[in-house]
Formats: structure tokens, C-alpha cells, sequence
């Protein structure tokens, strides 16, 4: 062999090691891949057959070689004079780039080209006409008939069957297998014929026919373009019966699913041209609706709550409750798990045949309507009974802590869901490290006792060994990288298995927003059963979102709008194409995030670039990076332009993953315009530009199960921002922001969707330092009554106003912060019910009867909010209360309302003492609607509300909605 490997005649290592289907041992047959280019030189392809003994000596194997390397160079021209398939076959087939192509054989002789195994086997083999025993003649000619788009040499080619070798009769029936799977044939026929000099082989074929057309009649409401999507079937193929059947049940299945409930589908092949026609006939039928259910024999629930756990619903005045049977008969058991959780285990639900009106449809307007009926024969109610626990091996967890965990206790409704829910609680306890007994079973074990309503339940625990954590195996992927997944485990080879931290690598990968909702990731048995092995499998959604287009906003009227996104972003990743951009398969899979948006509307004018990686240097580091320019026109006021970028940075802190650290600078210019005589002075020395920038650096600890829609776990934040000299500000003032969330979950229904409580507290305060916001020099305006001859500015007979009285006064800003700094309360994540804005200390001028919102250094707010489903997992309700209060100085929570005919800050006087608690708070409740998109994981979140307290000045804004996440 080392001769042939020498020669280079041997097929790579770790192929072509089969050796006549058993293992390369002495006198064995050996099939060595080869082929001659046309250049000469011999190469290595597929498998020839010859004789070698294995033992031969070294000088016998390079005879060998060199008698085989010489019959290889003759064979170009032997083939020239005989043909490529008459005349003798000196061991070896010609290049793929010479002859055409080739399929390529396993090892074994017999086993035909690659393909569907099950296919292959499934051919039966007795298509070989049977005959003489011919085993062992030499083949002295094989004959193709009927052969007509292929011709008889691409037949013979695929063949391993060949002229001047012995025929062997499995060899024979792997020809007629490998014939079979090229997909030309409809009928093969194989038989043997005497002659002398060995045995003829004759292949008699008939060929499919091609499809030459493709065309579907029938259907109303059904696109053409979406049928043809649907089917395998092509123009130009060959037509086979299979596909064609696959064909029909796949467009009716789609009718199925398009509530077509008496859709039906026929397949005709018709002669064409010099080929078929195939026509789909399709039936719709007309949809069939809803139009009432019934339910006779239930009491245990009411027939609106019934009603509530279906997916099938009733035609309403808009809505169509469309048929769909996979989608009842869930409904069926739905109904049948609810009356077991219940504790009624001999409950039958039973559905009778409905009546479905006798129209037929004949236009695609028309519809038929089913009323069905379900009966429910309840029974009688279980119980639990006693409750005890059998460890089989041994006893880790005390019985007493596996007490506290489960819910199934002595007299309580006994509920097989439940059982089963407990004993998942009671591995959770066996897995949590230390223990780290994850395949624990834990099998519960119910017995009827003799009073036939009470079930004694008894908990079998075999306690598995310490499980390690011996690889991770991640799949699906197509964009995504592997790592950006990987990182996301809270547990590492090497490293004992615990439930905690395997649940929480379960919400980070799901949290990463990439993949489909409720993706499969579990822990199983691995080479030993003290290992395992941490598996994902994943099946990724878009990430990346083109918008544009002219939308309403609550808080700006009318808005244009142009962006671009991807949540799951790779700026390494560049497009091969423009097609491999526009299509989403460039600049992404490296999970980190790029955004770019422009927006203009009546008031506002928003412009941003942003990228964030959580993950930089190989380590759990962030960086994000920023740039913006934002206008606001606020109504009257004024006109306010930002524009700025930021830096940051952040890190777990002690390696904790809840609990990360931030820090970073931001630069930031403030340029404000159009003023008018009649506004508060801090805004009028604010004309001009003005620098703000600030270092920022915050903690943050975050246990919520979602960051989309959190339905248990705890959030809570705490950030400062420092703006002065050190900054390079031009303004020294200081800012702190304290937040916390907490979501409770009361119940999971039968859909698995969650009934939970969300409480939130926000907290802000401000405050100068040093220079403040400095010194402003203005000339001194006072009120004048109508004809007061004490006004300067003419002689008495000015009307009522404000007026110059030409002194000129300098006022000390110094412990001001900027008011653009400053805190307004309003608006979804704020105080709902009330304007953006809306809730604000104000500047109010009694002359000239305005009032101008000049923020606050401290706001405190607070809210609850009851969250339940409502449709399916799409779309969520919710009912709120929000609190909050803003007020002027930090110092002072508080400041008198100015009397009349004065110029001065208007606001109830706010009392914190400890005897006389009287806040100025404002109230609001209500309701919402959280609707999930195709667009994304974040929710659009629509708001009606209802203030409570409305004081004078604030502005309201009851119908509200937003776009996206509230972090």
C-alpha cells in the first residue's frame, strides 16, 4: 500500500477505507479511487475494483503498482479504439471535467449514489427480471432500450455493472436502485440474456414525462402567485406522481389554514406539446365561520369563561370567527386540562357534529356558518389525601424544605398538573448548586384510596450523582456567531450543573431578541451519567428594520420619519452585493447594535447615530457610542437645539451579571432663541449657546425575566452626572437619578400567559454648585395698572402691563441650575395623563396672563400597573395608577403662590413637616393596550388616562402611545 501511496494513485486519508463491506485484511478486494485527467496524469476520484494481497512482500507490492500505473497510461487509448463502454475496462473511469459529470459511490459495491437511504430501499429490487443463475459470467454487453433524453452511455455510466467483469447479482440490483434515483425513469426493467462468450445485460427505460406547463383553475379568493409558492412541482422538470401528490395536499393544507374548511384539491395531467400539463382544480368551498357555541353539562366553569380559553372565537360585529380544525381541537383539550387542574379527572369533553348552513357558496363573497356544540360530562371532584415522599437512594434535601416548595398539599384540589409542576420544583431543588443533582427523577405517584374522591400521592426521588457540565452544543445559527450566543450561559464546562443559573442563561439568550420565542435549550445526559451537555437549539427571526413613513405622535402631531436598525449588528460583516445588504445578510450576527434615525415633525426635529457593543476586548465590557442633533420648538416659548455625542463604558461588578457598573462622558452644546419680553428671566439670559458637558457614571442591578415585557424579577438603578470645569462645562451643576421596578406574577393561564403586578418609583434631583448659572444684568420690568402716572414709559395714560422702569438690576444665578436641566413630569414612563412636560413649577405673570413651566431640581413619581392578556400572546392589557410631583428648589420643597398683580412663581406652598404631610401631588389612572409587531420584540404600548387632580396651569393629554422598550 505504501507503493500506491508513493504513486499517488491512494485516495485521501479516511476515505475509501471500506474494503468489500468488511474490514482490509488479507486477500481482501480492495477499491482504490482513480481516473485519468486528460492531461495524463493519473488522479484519485472514485473506486475501481482489483485483487491485492494484503501481505505481499514490498517488492511484490511495487510490482503490483508499477503493472497498474502502466495499464492506467494505456487506458486513453484502448478506450479511443473500443468506446467508452464496449470494449475492455482496464479499472478505471474518466474525469468528471471530461465525460461530464459523475456520481460519486460509497465504499461498498452495490450501494448506489448518495441520496434518501429510505428512498433507495424502498425500490424493489425484483425489477430485475429474474433468470439462469448468471452469478460470476462475465458481462459481455449491456443494451439500453427506449432510452431517449438520456442517452444509453449516461445509463451504462451510472451503472457499476460493467462489460468484461463477472457479474455479481447484488451488484446488479444496487444498478437498478442508482438507475431509479436519477428521477428520469417512471419504469425500469433489467434482465439477462445468455450469449456466448458470458451474459448480456439488457436496461429497458421509460422515461417521465416533462412538465411543460403549470396552471391552476378554480380558486376565487387564493392568489396564483401564492399556489405555485406552495408546490414542488417546476416547469421543465420531470413529472413524478409522488410530487405531484405532495403538491395537492400541500395547497390543501394551505386552505386549512385559510379556514377554507371544505377546500378540496384534484391533480390532472394533460398532454402537451411534447410533454404535460399539470392543473391543480381547486375548491375553495367558501370559509366557513363561527357563528355561536354551545356547551351543555358545564357548571364547574361558566360558558364565558370557556369561551375565554379558546383560540377559536365567534363572528362578532367585527370580527370573523373563522374555522380552523387543528385550532379546535386544541381548544378541546385546552378545555380538558382546565377541568383537571381542577381536580375532575373523569371529566369528558365531547364534540358534537355542528350544523354548518346548507348555502353553497358560489361567489367569493359568499361564507357558510357553523354553530357547534360541545357537551362536558364533569364528574365528581378529587382531593389529595396524604402526601409522602420515597427517596430511593438517599436523602440530600430535607423533607421539610421540599415540603415548603411544592404546592400539592393534604385536603387541597388534587390537579395532575400541579403534581407535575411540583415535581419540576422538587429537581429544581436537587439541581440548585450545591447539590448539583439535575437528572434527579422525581416521579409522583398517585393512589385512589378507599373513600374513591381522595388521592394519595407519594413522590418517588432517585437521586442522580453530582452532574458536571462536560460541553455546550449550540444550533440553528445561519447569522449569528456561536460566541455571541456562548457568553450568554451562566455555566461552563468543567463546572457543576445548577438549575438558577441554568434558568437565567435560558432568559439571557432569550433576551437577546434574536430568536424565535420560546426556543429549545435544555441540559441533557451526556457521555456518563454524572455528565452533561448544555444544548441550544435556536431558529433566528430578522433583527434588522428599514423604516419610513409619516405617522401621528401624542406628542408632535404629524411626523416624518426615516431610519435604520439592527439589533443584531456586525460592523466586520460588509455586503458582497448590494443585494446582501438590502436583504439583511451583511453587517450582522456579531450581537452588537447600530442604529440611525431622522425624524421632523410640527415641533420637533431628531437626528442620531448610535452603536453599543456589550462585548469588546473578549471580556463582559461595554463600549456604546453616540451622536445627535435634536430642535425642539416648544409652542410659544421658545426654541431649543442640542447637539452632542457620548462615550461609555460598562462591567459587571464582581463578576456578577444582575449587577454591572457604568461610567462615561458626554459633550453636549444647548442653543436657545426666540424669546419674548414677557418670559421668566431665567430663560431670557439663556439667549445663546451654551456648553453642557458632563461625566456620567451609574450602577445598575437587574433580576426581570424580560427586558420586553417583565412579568417577574426586580430592577433597580442609580446614576449622577457632574457637569463643571472638569468637564469642560460652562455650567457647574450636578444630577442623580434613582429608579427601582418590581414585578410580581399572580397566574398563568391555560395559554401560558401571565397575569402580573408591576410597581415603579423614580426619583431626580439636581442642584449648583460653584458658578451655577451665573449672573445675569438685565433692565428691571414692573407692573403698571391702566393710566398709573407713576409709569416711566409714558405719561399715565399706558394700559394695564408689564413695563421697563429703566433701572438696571443684576440678579444672582449662581445657585440656579440651567432650567434646561431642570425636572418636568408627563407622558408614557412619566406620568400618564398628563403633556409632555405638563406638570412643572411655572413662572406666572399676572399683567399679561401667562404662565411659563421652568422645571424643578427635584421630581419624585411612582406608579402600579396590572398586567393581563388579552388576545393569544399578541396583545397584553393593562390597568394603572400613576403618581408625581416636581418642585422648585431642592432646598426648599415648596414656594408661595405670588398675589395678585405680582409677577412671580405660582404653585401652592408644599408642606413636608412631620405633623402637617400636604404634598402637592397630581393622580391619574387607566388603561392600556401592549401590542406586539412583526417589527420586533418591543411592544407599542397604547395609554387612555384620566387625571385626578388637574391644578391650575398643567396640561393634559388623556389618549397617548409609544414605541418601544421602558428600561
Amino acid at each position: 500500500m505504501s507503493a500506491l501511496k508513493t504513486l499517488g494513485i491512494m485516495p485521501p486519508a479516511g476515505r475509501g477505507k471500506k474494503v468489500a463491506g468488511k474490514d482490509a485484511q488479507a486477500g481482501a478486494t480492495v477499491r482504490i479511487v482513480g481516473f485519468m485527467s486528460p492531461s495524463g496524469r493519473l488522479r484519485v476520484r472514485r473506486k475501481v475494483w482489483g485483487t491485492l494481497g494484503m501481505s505481499m512482500k514490498p517488492g511484490a507490492w511495487a510490482a503490483a503498482a508499477c503493472l497498474f500505473f502502466l495499464s492506467a497510461l494505456a487506458a486513453p487509448c484502448v478506450r479511443a479504439a473500443e468506446g467508452s463502454s464496449g470494449g475492455p475496462d482496464l479499472g478505471y473511469e474518466a474525469d468528471d471535467d471530461y465525460f461530464g459529470p459523475a456520481p460519486e459511490y460509497d465504499a461498498a459495491p452495490g450501494f448506489g449514489p448518495l441520496g434518501d437511504p429510505g428512498e433507495l430501499a424502498a425500490r424493489p429490487a425484483a425489477a430485475v427480471v429474474e433468470g439462469p443463475d448468471a452469478g460470476g459470467a462475465m458481462v459481455a454487453a449491456i443494451d439500453v432500450l427506449n432510452a431517449i433524453s438520456v442517452t444509453p452511455d449516461q445509463v451504462r455510466y451510472r451503472m457499476s455493472t460493467r462489460v468484461g467483469h463477472p457479474l455479481d447479482e447484488d451488484t446488479l440490483d444496487g444498478d437498478f436502485q442508482r438507475l431509479t434515483a436519477m428521477g428520469v425513469f417512471e419504469d425500469i426493467q433489467i434482465r439477462k440474456e445468455f450469449v456466448d462468450g458470458g451474459v448480456r445485460i439488457v436496461v429497458a427505460v421509460r422515461e417521465k414525462d416533462v412538465i411543460r406547463r403549470i396552471d391552476f383553475r378554480g380558486q376565487r379568493q387564493t392568489r396564483v402567485r401564492k399556489l405555485r409558492s406552495l408546490i414542488e412541482s417546476r416547469v421543465g422538470e420531470r413529472y413524478d406522481v409522488g410530487k405531484g401528490n405532495r403538491d395537492r395536499l400541500a395547497i390543501q393544507d394551505f386552505l386549512q389554514k385559510e379556514y377554507y374548511y371544505f377546500g378540496e384539491v384534484d391533480v390532472n395531467v394533460e398532454p402537451f406539446e411534447d410533454g404535460v400539463r399539470l392543473v391543480f382544480d381547486v375548491r375553495e368551498g367558501g370559509r366557513l365561520y363561527v357563528a355561536d357555541i354551545v356547551f351543555r353539562g358545564n357548571s364547574v366553569f361558566t360558558r364565558k369563561e370557556l369561551l375565554a380559553k379558546m383560540e377559536t372565537k365567534r363572528s362578532g360585529l367585527i370580527s370573523r370567527g373563522k374555522f380552523l380544525r387543528r385550532a379546535f381541537e386544541r381548544d378541546l383539550e385546552r378545555i380538558r386540562m382546565s377541568y383537571l387542574d381542577k381536580g375532575y379527572l373523569d371529566v369528558r369533553v365531547v364534540e358534537r357534529p355542528f350544523a354548518i348552513t346548507a348555502n353553497t357558496p358560489s361567489s367569493r363573497w359568499q361564507r357558510r356558518d357553523a354553530y357547534i356544540h360541545i357537551d362536558i360530562d364533569e364528574g365528581e371532584q378529587y382531593r389529595v389525601g396524604a402526601v409522602n415522599f420515597d427517596f430511593i437512594a438517599s436523602s440530600l434535601v430535607p423533607e421539610e424544605r421540599i415540603r415548603a416548595t411544592i404546592k400539592t398539599m393534604p385536603g387541597a384540589v388534587y390537579s395532575p398538573i400541579t403534581l407535575q409542576e411540583d415535581a419540576m420544583k422538587i429537581r429544581e431543588v436537587y439541581g440548585s448548586y450545591p447539590n448539583s443533582r439535575y437528572f434527579t427523577r422525581v416521579v409522583p405517584e398517585p393512589e385512589i384510596t378507599e373513600d374513591g374522591l381522595v388521592m394519595d400521592v407519594t413522590f418517588s426521588i432517585i437521586e442522580s450523582p453530582e452532574v458536571t457540565i462536560e460541553g455546550v452544543r449550540v444550533t440553528g445559527l445561519t447569522h449569528t456567531k456561536e460566541v455571541v450566543v456562548m457568553r450568554e450561559f451562566e455555566l461552563f464546562p468543567g463546572e457543576k450543573v445548577d438549575s438558577r443559573g441554568f434558568k437565567r442563561s435560558k432568559e439571557n439568550i432569550e433576551n437577546l431578541g434574536y430568536f424565535k420565542e420560546r426556543p429549545t435549550i435544555e441540559i441533557r445526559e451526556g457521555s456518563a451519567p454524572d455528565r452533561a451537555v448544555l444544548v441550544a437549539e435556536l431558529e433566528e427571526i430578522p433583527t434588522g428594520k428599514i423604516t419610513a413613513g409619516v405617522g401621528v405622535s401624542s406628542e408632535d402631531s404629524v411626523v416624518g420619519s426615516v431610519g435604520v436598525s439592527q439589533r443584531n449588528f456586525d460592523y466586520k460583516d460588509f455586503p458582497k452585493s448590494f443585494r446582501d445588504f438590502y436583504t439583511g445578510k451583511s453587517f450582522r450576527g456579531a450581537g452588537q447594535s447600530f442604529s440611525a434615525s431622522a425624524s421632523a415633525g410640527k415641533y420637533t426635529q431628531n437626528y442620531s447615530v448610535s452603536f453599543a457593543n456589550p462585548w469588546i476586548f473578549g471580556r463582559p465590557i461595554s463600549m456604546s457610542l453616540g451622536a445627535y442633533f435634536n430642535e425642539y420648538d416648544y409652542d410659544d416659548d421658545y426654541t431649543e437645539q442640542r447637539y452632542g455625542a457620548t462615550i461609555a463604558f460598562g462591567k459587571r461588578l464582581f463578576g456578577i451579571r444582575e449587577l454591572t457598573v457604568s461610567g462615561g462622558y458626554k459633550f453636549e452644546m444647548v442653543k436657545l432663541n426666540n424669546f419674548y419680553d414677557w418670559h421668566p428671566p431665567e430663560y431670557v439670559r439663556q439667549k445663546g449657546s451654551h456648553n453642557v458637558s458632563r461625566w456620567i457614571a451609574g450602577v445598575n442591578w437587574d433580576t426581570r425575566d424580560s427586558v420586553w415585557e417583565p412579568t417577574r424579577g426586580a430592577m433597580a438603578s442609580a446614576s449622577v452626572e457632574l457637569a463643571g470645569r472638569v468637564a469642560g462645562s460652562s455650567k457647574d451643576f450636578w444630577r442623580a437619578f434613582l429608579g427601582a421596578q418590581y414585578f410580581i406574577p399572580f397566574y398563568v393561564d391555560s395559554q401560558d400567559r401571565n397575569w402580573s403586578l408591576g410597581v415603579r418609583a423614580d426619583a431626580a434631583f439636581a442642584q449648583a454648585y460653584g458658578r451655577g448659572d451665573g449672573d445675569f444684568t438685565h433692565v428691571e420690568t414692573k407692573y403698571y395698572a391702566e393710566n398709573d402716572p407713576d409709569n416711566p414709559n409714558g405719561n399715565g395714560d399706558l394700559p394695564a402691563g408689564i413695563y421697563k422702569t429703566g433701572n438696571v438690576e443684576t440678579l444672582d444665578y449662581s445657585k440656579e441650575v440651567p432650567y434646561y436641566e431642570r425636572f418636568h413630569l408627563g407622558g408614557v414612563g412619566s406620568l400618564r395623563g398628563f403633556d409632555y412636560r405638563g406638570v412643572s413649577p411655572r413662572y406666572w405673570d399676572h399683567g399679561l396672563g401667562y404662565d411659563t413651566a421652568v422645571g424643578g431640581e427635584a421630581m419624585l413619581s411612582a406608579s402600579a400597573e396590572f398586567f393581563f392578556p388579552i388576545w393569544e400572546k399578541m396583545v397584553r392589557g393593562s390597568a394603572f395608577y400613576d403618581v408625581g410631583t416636581v418642585w422648585r428648589y431642592l432646598g426648599d420643597p415648596g414656594y408661595d403662590k405670588p398675589e395678585p398683580g405680582r409677577t412671580g412663581y405660582a404653585l401652592d406652598k408644599q408642606d413636608f413637616s412631620s405633623t402637617n404631610l400636604k404634598m402637592e401631588w397630581r393622580h391619574s389612572v387607566g388603561i392600556g393596550l401592549h401590542i406586539k409587531t412583526p417589527l420586533g420584540p418591543q411592544p407599542v404600548r397604547l395609554y387612555y388616562s384620566l387625571p385626578l387632580n388637574k391644578r391650575k396651569g398643567d396640561e393634559v393629554q388623556r389618549f397617548q402611545f409609544s414605541m418601544g422598550a421602558l428600561f
